[in-house]
Formats: C-alpha cells, sequence, structure tokens
C-alpha cells in the first residue's frame, strides 16, 4: 500500500540550535551557524555565536543565543534570535568556517535607486488634463506621481535625491489596443 503525505511540505532541513549549541564547548561561542531556508540567495547568510544560555529543557528549545548576524553580505549586527526551535540550523565545520570568513562583508547594503516621480498612467493622466482644463490650468504641464519606498529592516531600493541618477527604472506596460478602445470611449 503507498505512503500518502497529508499537510504542508516542511522546508527546514537541519537541527535545532540549542541541540548543536549545548554539544559544543562553551555553548558553541565564536562557531559559525547557517540556516538551510536562507540559503537561497546569492550572497553569503550565516551567523557567528556570541553567547548562549540555554534553559537545559528535555527538548532543548528554550534559551537565549545571542548571534552576529551576516545577512546577504551585510552584517546586521548582534542579536538575539527567535527561531531557534526551528529544525532548520546547521553547523560549519571548523575546516570550512576559513571560507565563510574571508568574504567580505559589508556594514551598509548597495541600494537600488528608484526615480522619485514617475509619470501617471495613461487613463489616469487622461483624467488629470480633462480636470486641469476645467479648472483653467495648463494642460501641457501634467504633475508627475510621487514614489515612496516601504521602510523594512532589509529594504534595498531607496529614491533617487534630487540630482542624483536612479539606477532602476519603472515602467507602465500598457497593451496599445486596449488603451486605444479605452481612449474612444471617452
Amino acid at each position: 500500500m503507498p505512503i500518502h503525505y497529508v499537510g504542508k511540505a516542511v522546508n527546514w532541513k537541519g537541527k535545532k540550535l540549542f541541540e548543536i549549541l549545548c554539544n559544543l564547548k562553551n555553548f558553541g561561542a565564536g562557531r559559525i551557524v547557517i540556516q538551510y531556508s536562507l540559503q537561497r540567495y546569492p550572497e553569503p547568510c550565516y551567523y557567528r555565536v556570541v553567547k548562549a544560555e540555554p534553559k537545559m529543557d528535555p527538548e532543548n528549545i528554550e534559551g537565549t543565543v545571542w548571534l552576529e548576524n551576516i545577512f546577504r553580505g551585510v552584517n546586521c549586527g548582534i542579536e538575539t534570535d527567535n527561531t531557534v526551535f526551528k529544525q532548520d540550523w546547521q553547523l560549519i565545520p571548523k575546516a570550512e568556517e576559513e571560507k565563510f570568513l574571508k568574504i567580505p562583508v559589508k556594514s551598509k547594503p548597495d541600494y537600488k535607486i528608484l526615480p522619485a516621480t514617475k509619470e501617471f498612467p495613461p487613463l489616469f493622466k487622461l483624467l488629470l488634463k480633462q480636470d486641469r482644463k476645467l479648472q483653467g490650468l495648463s494642460v501641457d504641464e501634467v504633475p508627475q506621481l510621487p514614489l515612496q519606498v516601504v521602510n523594512k529592516p532589509f529594504n534595498r531600493y531607496r529614491l533617487a535625491e534630487p540630482g542624483e541618477k536612479p539606477t532602476e527604472e519603472l515602467s507602465i506596460h500598457v497593451c496599445p489596443e486596449l488603451l486605444i478602445k479605452s481612449f474612444e470611449k471617452i
């Protein structure tokens, strides 16, 4: 009889962090560990254990650990981690630690620079022109849409400063046939 698995597949691969650290001298202080789920990024992602204080419970899931977080090649500083219960941690052997430590680590990420403004979508631009015409304002000068970047912890985008050239361009893709049909109805 075939085996049928029910439920969502688990993407974790490895052990709980305290399962690893409880077997090491000084609870692994100075050693390098990785999370398997973060290895999808091309930049290096790893943690260096600074200090660990497990509660020595039967399942080895409670306690506090201070880790130096290197995320996508950027040093994010020392922080406590709340994902120690996940079975997603792997210890890097001492022979391979040198390979991780040789990779240059940045203190700030490389930002992709977006334009500060963008023109409105075609149909909205047409409505703005009609509105400006009714108000008696110049139709040639249509305002630009100001953009905002959501400020999240690992955001790699920022808006261009005045006089700065953006590295990324945003474009609005519109099907020409659909655009002509929508303008004919107005």
